[in-house]
């Protein structure tokens, strides 16, 4: 996490305090979420997977689509957090694209899990040396 921040840091001038663990698994159990509240974070899953990860071929990535629009579907959602892989290329040039035009149909918006969480206070979302 330490070279996370450097990195974040020497980039933007700051890093975020929201993580998602790598596999979404941080527990007590574990030891990694004592570790997280130590250094500050604040521990963020995901309500829906888009299984991005699972299609990365142009060929296959109708699958998260589909996966997306059927959430999307759903009359009773009013807010939630969704998983996509920047390192899956078509999650970045094909399903984002798409994934933006349904939210804007509905006409919703995307904003940081700051905001999605309920967290007004913006001096909470990042930190920096």
């Amino acid at each position: 996490m330490g070279k996370n921040e450097m990195a974040f840091n020497n980039i933007i001038g700051m890093w975020p305090t929201y993580m998602r663990p790598p596999y979404s698994d941080c527990t007590d159990v574990s030891g990694c979420w004592a570790d997280m509240q130590t250094l500050g974070y604040h521990r963020v899953y995901f309500d829906l997977d888009t299984q991005d990860y699972l299609n990365p071929l142009p060929t296959q990535i109708q699958n998260s689509k589909n996966i997306v629009s059927q959430a999307l579907a759903q009359d009773d959602i009013t807010d939630y957090l969704s998983i996509q892989h920047n390192i899956v290329q078509q999650s970045m040039t094909n399903l984002i694209s798409y994934y933006y035009d349904l939210i804007k149909n509905k006409g919703w918006k995307g904003v940081t899990v700051g905001e999605c969480l309920g967290d007004t206070d913006k001096s909470n979302w990042y930190r920096s040396f």
